[in-house]
């Protein structure tokens, strides 16, 4: 994943969380949607690579 993508996402999620206004999340916030973009980012990478397993299995 490209760093500027990535950083536009946890941006994009951090004003979803605040509506449309274009207030600035609390400390405590942002650090709650990076742990959960954090989790769910290496629970995507396991998907992944499980998926990459069983494609060269198939392919095999």
């Amino acid at each position: 994943m490209k760093p500027s993508f990535f950083c536009h996402h946890h941006i994009i999620v951090l004003k979803a969380l605040n509506g449309n206004n274009n207030q600035v999340s609390s400390l405590d916030e942002i650090k709650r949607v990076l742990k959960t973009l954090w989790i769910l980012e290496q629970k995507l990478c396991k998907l992944l690579r499980n998926l990459t397993v069983c494609l060269q299995k198939v392919m095999d």
